[in-house]
C-alpha cells in the first residue's frame, strides 16, 4: 500500500516498530469526518455533495487503476479538511480482488450498513462492491438517511441482499428523480448492472445535477422542506384537501341589490 499516492488517499509513509509493536506513519489530516459533518448537518445539497463524490470517484479510479479493492467507503473513512479537500482514510481491509473473507462463519469484514451483498455472500470480490458502497455514501449525503438502516447486524444484511431500497427523491424532495436514478443504478444488487467504473458513476451523476441545474429545479433542501410545511399547513388549515380553491361565501343577495332595486320611501 505505500507504493499508492493520488492526492485523495491518506498516503502510507512508513512502517516504523517500537518495543511492543508495529506503527504506520501517516500525514496529519486537519477537517473532519464526513460521518460527523451529517451529523451536523444532516444533509448536503446536490451541489455541496458534487466536489465531494468527485474527489472520492477520482480516489477509487486510481484505486482500482491498481486492482485494489477498498472494501470499506463509508463516511466515516472520509476527511473534509477546511479547504474541502477529501481524504479517503485506511486501506486496512483494502485487497487485490478475489473471493470475499470470511471472519467466521456469517460474519463478513466491512462495516454492514454500507456492505454490497456479494461481500455479504463471499463472492468473488470486484471494484463494483466500493460502487455499491459509494451509492450509499451519495445516498446518504443527500437524504441524510441510509436505505437499508443504520444497525449493524444480520437484518441489514437481508435488506442489502433481498429489499429494494426506496428512491432517494421519495426519501427527500430536493433529490431530482433524475438523480435518484443514478443512484439507484449504483445500488444494483447485480453487480454487473452498477456502473463500469466510478468515473462514469461521476460522469452520470454530474450529467443528471446539471439537466436539473439547467431547468430550475436544483432547489436548497432547506427552501423545499419549508415549501413542504407551507403546504402540509395550508392542507390542515382546509380540512386536508388542497385540491380545491378555498371557496369565497356565497354574497348576501340583500347587500347586493343596488339602490335602484330597493323601493322607495313614500312620500309623506
Amino acid at each position: 500500500m505505500a507504493a499508492l499516492s493520488h492526492p485523495n488517499l491518506l498516503r502510507l509513509l512508513a512502517l516504523e516498530h517500537d518495543i511492543l509493536q508495529p506503527f504506520l506513519v501517516m500525514p496529519f489530516i486537519e477537517g473532519k469526518s464526513l460521518k460527523d459533518a451529517l451529523a451536523e448537518k444532516q444533509r448536503f445539497t446536490a451541489r455541496e455533495a458534487l466536489p465531494i463524490l468527485e474527489q472520492l470517484c477520482a480516489g477509487l479510479a486510481y484505486l482500482h487503476s491498481r486492482g485494489v479493492v477498498h472494501r470499506d467507503i463509508k463516511p466515516a473513512k472520509l476527511v473534509l479538511s477546511p479547504d474541502g479537500h477529501v481524504t479517503l482514510l485506511d486501506f486496512g481491509l483494502s485487497r487485490k480482488g478475489g473471493p470475499t473473507d470470511l471472519t467466521s462463519p456469517g460474519s463478513v469484514l466491512g462495516t454492514v450498513t454500507y456492505l454490497a451483498p456479494e461481500v455479504a455472500l463471499g463472492e468473488e470480490l470486484t471494484f463494483r462492491a466500493d460502487l455499491y458502497s459509494l451509492g450509499l455514501v451519495a445516498y446518504h449525503l443527500l437524504t441524510g438517511v441510509t436505505p437499508f438502516g443504520m444497525q449493524d447486524g444480520h437484518a441489514t444484511i437481508l435488506r442489502h441482499l433481498y429489499e429494494t431500497p426506496e428512491l432517494a427523491s421519495q426519501k427527500s424532495p430536493a433529490v431530482s428523480e433524475a438523480v435518484a436514478e443514478v443512484l439507484a443504478k449504483a445500488l444494483a444488487k447485480d453487480p454487473l448492472q452498477r456502473h463500469a467504473s466510478a468515473r462514469e458513476f461521476f460522469e452520470a451523476f454530474s450529467k443528471a445535477f446539471e439537466v436539473d441545474a439547467t431547468a430550475g429545479s436544483s432547489t436548497d433542501a432547506s427552501t423545499l422542506d419549508g415549501r413542504a410545511r407551507g403546504q402540509q399547513e395550508t392542507r390542515e388549515a382546509r380540512g386536508g384537501d388542497d385540491t380545491k380553491p378555498a371557496r369565497a361565501p356565497d354574497p348576501d343577495p340583500l347587500t347586493q341589490r343596488t339602490a335602484r332595486e330597493r323601493p322607495s320611501r313614500p312620500s309623506r
